[in-house]
């Protein structure tokens, strides 16, 4: 009687380890598809095993005992060959694909001239006999040739292992293998001397379980590995992203200066030109086109820089306290000249408004809304008509819940176009439109900056018929009786900073000349000094309350100025805490804003300068200080 309830065992566990490594063999290495096909050829192995013993023991058909008895003499030095193959694979797993099949073939060639001759049995009786009623007896060949080449391939397997040790990865894989071809060789003598014991196939269960207990070890620490080299990419690409970051911080910082630096001395030697009285109406015509064409290429400057601060995540608020009905009057101010040149009229409708303080980044909600009334400005033929409509729609703990919208009577934007309003440089390609430049970040850089501040916006609109921009915003209402200091400018008269000395830190020699010459248009008296260190000197030496204020540029050789305002301010004298030191610099950045307040000084001033802030600013710290310090 032939036992196969070994057989059966074994085929249970290869089946499991069949379809886990089906499952996985898409992740799977080249070698662990080695393995995969092993396996599959173990199946087949002990089917013909299972097949041929039962045969043995209840087949009456010649022929089919026959035909089963063949296959079961092919199969005997098969999975030692196979196994060869796997070893092959776990030596050389670096080599190609193609290098390993021809290792492949080499290998079962032997095997192949075996099946060949195992296949003649029928006729030639050499490795089994089998009479007419059944009778089975081994043949000449089963010994020497059967089990010879299982013992053969054993042998070769064995060597292999030894002679490459070193090479197979992980170590345990080396004892795996040797002991699969010492347990091929014993076991195969064991089931020939004792025939009613089928232990080879369970003898292989066992040990391929091992195996895939062992390439699952393999495979978690190569994935570890993999997850370890992935961290290891991602930290250096984060370290990178912030190289490159710092690198084009560094390049903007550095472009924005220079940039501004000629540009400065444009906008203020045509300002300075166009104030001259007499000038002939084409020289003048020329001046007003190249300051209308500089301040052009000072707001795509920009709008550049703030696209650029937006989209790396460095563009931050700073909310301060502010009276809403003068932020609201503050903005129509500066689009009403040029709403009045083209005889635009401007509506405000304020809907269940309540006008009080309100903290806000007033600096970016002024430049949402004049980027948006500006384009209705641009875009709305003379005689048209723009309203802002401001409606509460709720208040609730301290929040009012606004919807400001801008509608104008202008020549309005395609359906096609609209969902690409907000896109950076997006301007619709339109012979109507041809001739109303821009820049195209406009729109963009609002999108951003109201969801910067946690609002939403739209847009409607209508070719021929006009555009409406729509925004959600929420602003926190500010009680009265503590709010912060508001921006609050004082009306300048003629001759209101006559006679006031200023310290002009400058070491640029044409924005010197503009500079000086701007002061002096208001009767201002002004003292120069080409660096820090020549500033700070000036006013050590300086009687106390002999300077009213200082304008400081930043960049400067020797000493900078913000070094310079550190020494001011640790000057032991009366006056050093209390002047006014005032950045006027090509540094516009945010982050320059703040290293100018770190150094001491009072308000920072970005290049190019604007004539009538400067004179606003400088009147607001001196006169505002003589007025405190009276009172």
């Amino acid at each position: 009687m032939w036992h196969v309830e070994t057989d059966y065992f074994a085929l249970i566990l290869f089946a499991i380890m069949l379809y886990k490594n089906r499952k996985l063999k898409k992740e799977h290495s080249y070698r662990d598809n080695v393995f995969y096909y092993v396996i599959l050829a173990s199946v087949f192995n002990v089917v013909i095993d299972i097949i041929s013993s039962t045969a043995m023991n209840d087949v009456t058909n010649w022929w089919i005992y026959q035909i089963t008895m063949t296959a079961y003499v092919i199969t005997m030095p098969m999975l030692s060959a196979i196994w060869v193959c796997y070893t092959v694979a776990l030596i050389y797993d670096g080599k190609s694909r193609k290098e390993l099949r021809s290792w492949f073939a080499l290998i079962m060639m032997p095997f192949l001239a075996y099946t060949i001759l195992a296949l003649t049995n029928s006729f030639t009786g050499l490795f089994f006999g089998l009479t007419a009623d059944i009778q089975y007896s081994r043949g000449p060949l089963f010994m020497p040739v059967g089990v010879g080449f299982i013992m053969l391939y054993s042998v070769i397997g064995v060597v292999i292992v030894l002679l490459n040790r070193k090479r197979i990865q992980p170590r345990s894989n080396v004892m795996l293998l040797a002991l699969f071809f010492c347990t091929t060789a014993l076991s195969i003598w064991i089931q020939l001397a004792n025939p009613g014991w089928l232990i080879i196939n369970a003898c292989y269960a066992i040990i391929y379980v091992w195996c895939d207990i062992t390439i699952e070890e393999q495979r978690r620490k190569g994935l570890l590995d993999e997850i370890r080299q992935k961290n290891e990419q991602l930290e250096e690409a984060v370290e990178c992203a912030k190289v490159a970051s710092q690198a084009k911080s560094s390049f903007l910082a550095n472009i924005s200066h220079d940039m501004r630096t000629p540009m400065n001395g444009i906008i203020g030697l045509t300002g300075l030109l166009l104030d001259k009285k007499n000038l002939p109406a084409d020289v003048q015509s020329d001046i007003t086109a190249i300051d209308d064409s500089a301040k052009y290429l000072l707001s795509l400057i920009n709008d550049t820089l703030d696209m650029s601060k937006i989209e790396s995540n460095k563009l931050t608020l700073h909310p301060e306290t502010v009276d809403s009905k003068t932020l609201i009057d503050n903005i129509v101010m500066t689009v009403s000249p040029s709403a009045a040149a083209k005889g635009v009229t401007i509506e405000v409708v304020p809907i269940h408004v309540e006008f009080a303080n309100i903290r806000v980044d007033r600096v970016r909600v002024q430049q949402i809304f004049i980027n948006v009334l500006s384009n209705a400005v641009k875009f709305t033929p003379n005689g048209g008509k723009i309203r802002i409509e401001i409606e509460c729609l709720k208040r609730e703990n301290g929040i009012a819940y606004d919807r400001i919208s801008v509608e104008d009577t202008g020549i309005g934007m395609s359906q096609e176009f609209l969902p690409n309003v907000f896109d950076p440089f997006a301007q619709e390609n339109q012979q109507i439109s041809s001739s109303y430049t821009g820049t195209g970040l406009g729109m963009a850089i609002v999108k951003r900056l109201v969801e910067l501040m946690g609002g939403t916006i739209q847009v409607e609109s209508e070719l021929g018929v006009g555009t409406k921009v729509t925004a959600y915003l929420n602003f926190e209402r500010v009680d009265g009786s503590h709010t912060e200091t508001t921006e609050k400018h004082c009306v300048i008269s003629a001759d209101a900073l006559n006679k006031k000395r200023i310290l002009l830190c400058e070491d640029h020699p044409l924005n010197t000349q503009i500079a000086t010459r701007l002061l002096k248009k208001r009767g201002m008296l002004v003292e120069c000094a080409e660096n820090g260190q020549v500033a700070v000197n000036r006013f050590k030496q300086s009687e106390i309350g002999h300077f009213d204020a200082i304008l400081m540029d930043i960049r400067m050789p020797v000493m900078d100025g913000l070094m310079a305002a550190k020494a001011i301010r640790a000057l032991d004298r009366a006056d050093a805490k209390d002047i006014p030191i005032i950045a006027m610099t090509a540094n516009a950045f945010d982050e320059d804003v703040q290293k100018s307040k770190a150094a001491g000084m009072n308000v920072h001033l970005a290049k190019p300068i604007d004539p009538q802030q400067m004179y606003q600013t400088l009147y607001d710290w001196i006169c505002g200080k003589d007025k405190t310090q009276k009172s």
